[in-house]
């Protein structure tokens, strides 16, 4: 949707994600969006949101048609790390913490998929640092089935 945007289209509805906590969710039978900007837990036409509050803002777990979405918008704690389960892709702000810290957090949570975003010298250097190369993409289209777990992809939203 843009630079620290993300759109999340699911069967069910649309979750739009925007950099800084706002979590709006849009059921597809549903005339009025509903927002999010506060930890717990919300469903809406099976749109799961799980918010976990940490460092002055809210990490983010999505459950959309089987897939699983994490957002980290600053340092996510190990102990929340361990409590969770598979994570698929994690979408994550590059500008707020040191390259090295998200590279560490990366690999114990170990996502299928990875979407940095922020200003791009810091997204060509966390990419470098992260030596996974990189792929540069319109959008990600995603379904469970097709969900490599034993690889960690990097897709740079164009």
């Amino acid at each position: 949707m843009g630079k620290n945007n993300f759109k999340l289209k699911a069967k069910r509805g649309v979750l739009t994600y925007e950099s800084g906590s706002n979590v709006t969710l849009t059921g597809a039978s549903a005339k009025v969006p509903f927002s999010i900007t506060q930890p717990g837990e919300y469903e809406v036409e099976g749109l799961s949101v799980f918010g976990y509050p940490g460092e002055g803002v809210v990490t983010y777990v999505f459950q959309l048609d089987e897939v699983r979405v994490m957002t980290i918008e600053g340092k996510v704690e190990d102990k929340l790390i361990d409590e969770l389960d598979v994570i698929d892709v994690v979408i994550i702000n590059v500008d707020i913490v040191a390259t090295k810290e998200l590279v560490a957090m990366l690999g114990k949570i170990e996502p299928s998929y990875v979407l940095p975003y922020g200003e791009a010298e810091r997204v060509a250097g966390f990419v470098k640092e992260f030596e996974h190369g990189s792929k540069e993409q319109d959008k990600l289209v995603l379904a469970k089935a097709t969900i490599s777990e034993d690889l960690t992809e990097v897709i740079v939203l164009k």
